[in-house]
C-alpha cells in the first residue's frame, strides 16, 4: 500500500515507514519564493488566519511514500481573497504535515491498528514552532523526545544491553524524556475537515494527471 515494510522475521516487531518527498524543500522554497528566511517563515506563518489558509498539496517535486509519483505537482487549493503572504506560508507548512499524516494513516491501516499518541523526535521533531501546525493537522497527541541525536542514544541503549542482558532495562535506563502536547477540541475539528480535502485533492490531481497522460 505505498510504504516499506520490515517484517517480524528481521526485527522484534513489524515496522512500516515511508519517507515523503518534499518537506524542509518545501519550506526553503516558499521561503525563496517570498524573499525572507526559514525563521520568518515559522514566525508569520504563526499569525495566519485560519480561515484564509488554503490548502497545499506539497508535491513540487514529485512524491514518495503513500503514492510513489514523480509526476505530480503541488498546488493551492481554495485560495480566499482575504489570504496574504501569512495565510500562504500557513498553507504550505499545513501542506507539509497532513502529507505526513497520510504516511501515519496507510501505515496504521497496513497494521490493522488505530493510532494515538505521536512521537516525535530528532531536530525538526523538538523544533516547537511545528507545534501549532501539527496539532491542528494532525489532531492527535505530540509526544516529543527531547532528544536532538537520537541515533547516538539508540547506539548507547544497544551498548547497555552487552551490560544487562534486557533491552527492556537499558531502554528504560536510557530514554529520553517526554513532552506532551495536546490538541484542543478545534484542533480536532480542523485537522478532520483540512485531512479530508487534502485527500479529496490528492486524489483529483492524480486523476487528472492520468486523464492527461491517456489523451
Amino acid at each position: 500500500q505505498g510504504l516499506y515494510v520490515i517484517p517480524k522475521t528481521c526485527s522484534p516487531t513489524t515496522v512500516v515507514y515511508g519517507p515523503t518527498q518534499s518537506s524542509g524543500a518545501a519550506v526553503d522554497w516558499v521561503a525563496k519564493l517570498f524573499n525572507i528566511s526559514i525563521a520568518e517563515v515559522m514566525a508569520e506563518a504563526d499569525q495566519a488566519n485560519l480561515e484564509s489558509v488554503p490548502i497545499f498539496l506539497p508535491y513540487i517535486s514529485g512524491e514518495r511514500a503513500p503514492i510513489w509519483r514523480t509526476d505530480i505537482r503541488g498546488s493551492f487549493n481554495f485560495v480566499d481573497a482575504a489570504a496574504a503572504r501569512s495565510e500562504f506560508l500557513a498553507a504550505v507548512l499545513e501542506g507539509i504535515s497532513l502529507a505526513e499524516r497520510s504516511v501515519l494513516e496507510v501505515a496504521a491501516q497496513k497494521l490493522g491498528i488505530e493510532f494515538g499518541d505521536i512521537t516525535l523526535g530528532g531536530h525538526a521533531g523538538n523544533d516547537h514552532r511545528w507545534d501549532p501546525i501539527r496539532l491542528r493537522t494532525l489532531g492527535k497527541n505530540l509526544v516529543r523526545k527531547t532528544d536532538i541525536d537520537s541515533t547516538t542514544r539508540g547506539s548507547a541503549i544497544l551498548a547497555l544491553v552487552l551490560l544487562t542482558g534486557s533491552i527492556v532495562d537499558s531502554v528504560a535506563a536510557l530514554s529520553p524524556a517526554s513532552e506532551i502536547s495536546a490538541p484542543v477540541g478545534a484542533d480536532n475539528d480542523y485537522s478532520s475537515e483540512k485531512y479530508e480535502l487534502f485527500l479529496k485533492l490528492r486524489a483529483a490531481t492524480l486523476e487528472l494527471i492520468d486523464t492527461r497522460i491517456q489523451s
